[in-house]
């Protein structure tokens, strides 16, 4: 019977666990943060990392497709999509905020730790139990920053550095577990 269930949710939530495309956004992500940092050159990101990652991108559709064949939307998808929006406009300004305002601890990290909890609390039960994990250490990165001290200016404490590369992790590690999820759930097409 948990066979049942959770094949019934892999089923339903199959686009969201193709965790390959979550890996290579993640990748991509933090590419954006050391090009942040100054440790990458801009032209080397929109040049080569950018088209790398879109081919990659579409490659694991591909791959999804080839190996575990096609899944119709559920009816609620669109309230999934309204979801991911909202937590899309207030990540960018929980950004926006941190650049301009630059409080004493960052709030797009917090923000981006809120909306993997909710997502866990909506979606992601009692399969996906790495996003809340995911959550609570970003959450608890963001707030440790209190307490480090680097020399001013460097670029480690960049608030893009800080959330490109919290944002980078969190979707490389949630993308191996879903991809993880899925895989052994789905087999693959001989």
């Amino acid at each position: 019977m948990q066979d049942l269930r959770r094949l019934r949710y892999v089923t339903e939530n199959y686009t969201n666990l193709q965790g390959l495309r979550w890996i290579i956004w993640g990748f991509l992500c933090l590419a954006v943060a050391a090009e942040d940092g100054g440790w990458l050159p801009t032209f080397v990101l929109i040049l080569v990392a950018m088209p790398v990652g879109v081919v990659l991108f579409l490659w694991s559709g591909y791959y999804y497709t080839h190996n575990f064949g096609h899944v119709e939307a559920p009816d609620n998808a669109h309230i999934e999509m309204l979801r991911i929006a909202v937590l899309g406009v207030t990540a960018l300004t929980s950004f926006l905020v941190d650049r301009t305002i630059r409080p004493p601890i960052y709030i797009a990290p917090l923000v981006l730790a809120g909306g993997l909890a909710i997502i866990h609390r909506h979606v992601g039960r009692p399969y996906r139990w790495h996003y809340l994990a995911l959550a609570l250490l970003v959450a608890a990165a963001d707030i440790a920053l209190l307490w480090v001290e680097l020399a001013p200016g460097t670029a480690l404490l960049r608030p893009g550095v800080v959330l490109w590369t919290a944002i980078g992790l969190s979707l490389v590690i949630s993308g191996f577990f879903d991809h993880r999820l899925l895989s052994q759930s789905l087999k693959p097409f001989k």
